[in-house]
């Protein structure tokens, strides 16, 4: 199995996986949140223009990543219910499961 901690690790993950001679049986992604969405909400509130546009190319950057990430990975961890779903209208093939983060009292 191979483990990928974070969406942003994916390119670091697609390294390896194009240089193992027998790939893993598994591929889970704690994806976390839906990162070009944040990055979106980051573009939104930017006042700089240099800055806005650097975030808005980002998340362009990182919504593609996501789709090659969910499309890749066995199974997809996400923090909540709405994350799941916005995963599966970026890839409707994806298997995702909710692993909220928060401490339990």
């Amino acid at each position: 199995m191979l483990w990928v901690e974070n969406t942003i690790c994916w390119p670091v993950a697609r390294q390896i996986l194009s240089e193992l001679k027998s790939p893993p049986n598994r591929i889970v992604l704690n994806g976390q949140n839906i990162e070009y969405q944040v990055l979106e909400q980051a573009v939104r509130s930017c006042k700089c223009p240099v800055r806005r546009e650097f975030l808005r190319r980002e998340a362009v950057l990182m919504r593609q990543l996501e789709i090659e990430a969910f499309g890749r990975s066995d199974l997809v961890i996400q923090c909540s219910d709405r994350d799941v779903q916005e995963a599966g209208k970026l890839v409707p093939s994806v298997r995702g499961w909710v692993f909220p983060n928060g401490v339990l009292s």
